[in-house]
């Protein structure tokens, strides 16, 4: 019986060791690609910004005085020309009274000087009077004239100041904020409100100097507002700093042009610009993340026979391929050979590829784009 049991164990031991070992498969990655698009000579570039007035104006009285009620509210519409504050005009009132008077005293004065002139010029011509009597009622006139026309100037400041106690709109727009309070004393050239052309609006953001010298004054731009379902708009570049903000980073504002009422200062917005790419031709735009890390020194040297990854369809492999990179912009690198227009190149975790690899396509990707 125990030989029996020994003889089974030995003999299913021996079948054991002549059966074949399983076969490892290899994994197959998943593979995120970018999709080459048609050559061009210019790239585009985003980037955020906040949506400011364009026309935006602190309002000051330019006299002194006590202002009346205010009936302004933040946020209020207003047209040109429409009284937007007042200061008590009383005193403004009582020098306007004060100038008319002298005007009418001077005026009377010098009627009486040339009158009186009139009847020197008479009595000298017969030489009844003195020479020296002559040239004083002429120097009466002179005199009478001089301050005559002194106070009428007193009257239109007078006049003037007083036109002033009334704070009007210089344009059309809306009132953000109101810095003073009803019946408050307040000094000449004291901020009392702010007022910006609701129509004219404008955004500003800063490019680096690699894109500043590519862009001109007067360029068609897009802009995106966020807020409003990322709605569409044209603008132009109105500035272009010439010199920077912070290192390497220029200022540039973008007006937006017959923007409608419902952009909102404050808003949140994306500029799109066409970036023109360097004179050495047209090139295919294609994410930095294309490139091994490794050979991201290759791509700063020279750029020639630099290695990215290119999915073949109908084997489900991705295969090596040598390009020549004319140049690297932020996020983008230009590739001027060794693709073409459809390619889908490997963007993620190109490190870990290998030529003739299988490879899956990720079913939720979405081809990334610059």
């Amino acid at each position: 019986m125990f030989r029996t049991a020994s003889i089974m164990f030995m003999l299913f031991a021996a079948l054991a060791c002549t059966e074949a070992p399983l076969e490892q498969t290899e994994a197959i990655r998943g593979l995120r690609t970018f999709q080459v698009k048609d050559q061009t000579q210019s790239m585009e570039r985003r980037y955020p910004s906040v949506i400011q007035p364009h026309n935006e104006t602190r309002l000051a009285f330019e006299v002194d005085g006590q202002l009346q009620d205010i009936k302004l509210v933040e946020g209020q519409a207003v047209g040109l020309g429409d009284v937007l504050l007042k200061l008590d005009p009383s005193t403004f009132e009582l020098h306007v009274q004060e100038a008319e008077a002298n005007v009418a005293q001077s005026t009377a004065a010098h009627r009486n000087a040339s009158a009186s002139f009139v009847r020197q010029s008479e009595l000298w011509d017969k030489r009844v009077i003195s020479r020296s009597v002559f040239d004083d009622a002429e120097a009466a006139v002179d005199t009478a004239f001089a301050q005559r026309q002194q106070a009428n100037k007193k009257l239109d400041i007078a006049k003037d100041s007083l036109a002033k106690t009334e704070l009007r709109a210089p344009f059309a727009g809306i009132i953000t904020n109101v810095d003073v309070d009803s019946f408050a004393t307040v000094s000449a050239g004291q901020r009392t409100l702010t007022l910006y052309a609701e129509n004219a609006l404008e955004t500003s953001f800063t490019v680096p100097s690699s894109v500043i010298n590519f862009l001109s004054v007067g360029q068609v731009v897009r802009v995106v507002v966020s807020d409003l379902t990322s709605a569409e708009y044209s603008g132009r570049i109105t500035e272009l700093g010439t010199r920077a903000s912070e290192i390497s980073a220029f200022p540039i504002v973008v007006v937006l042009d017959d923007a409608p009422e419902r952009i909102k200062a404050g808003m949140s917005a994306e500029v799109f610009i066409d970036v023109a790419l360097p004179d050495s031709g047209e090139g295919f735009m294609i994410p930095v993340t294309c490139f091994a890390f490794k050979k991201i020194k290759q791509l700063k040297a020279d750029g020639t026979g630099v290695p990215v990854f290119v999915y073949d369809p109908s084997t489900a492999t991705v295969h090596e391929r040598k390009v020549d990179v004319i140049g690297i912009r932020e996020n983008g690198v230009i590739v001027q050979a060794g693709l073409q227009a459809g390619d889908l190149v490997a963007s993620a975790g190109v490190s870990y590829l290998r030529d003739g690899q299988h490879v899956q396509l990720l079913d939720s990707q979405l081809l990334d784009t610059l």
